[in-house]
């Protein structure tokens, strides 16, 4: 049996920070391949924003999940 925590149980926010702390994380937005990805798909120049949040998740906990939102 793994464990378990939610934000903003101090386990869940220190992997949080931590995941915010990598350098290849926020590289990831600027990815060559990614960006090329994302301008085919909309036809016009793409802009990745300085920001971002990103979402964690244990498995088959779905009812801790943020739903699909748009900003």
């Amino acid at each position: 049996m793994f464990k378990f925590c939610v934000e903003p149980q101090p386990p869940f926010m220190e992997v949080f920070y931590k995941q915010l702390s990598l350098r290849s994380l926020h590289a990831l937005k600027h990815h060559e391949n990614l960006l090329a990805r994302f301008q085919t798909l909309f036809d016009e120049p793409v802009l990745s924003p300085p920001h971002f949040v990103t979402r964690l998740a244990f498995p088959f906990k779905d009812k801790f999940a943020y739903l699909p939102h748009s900003t």
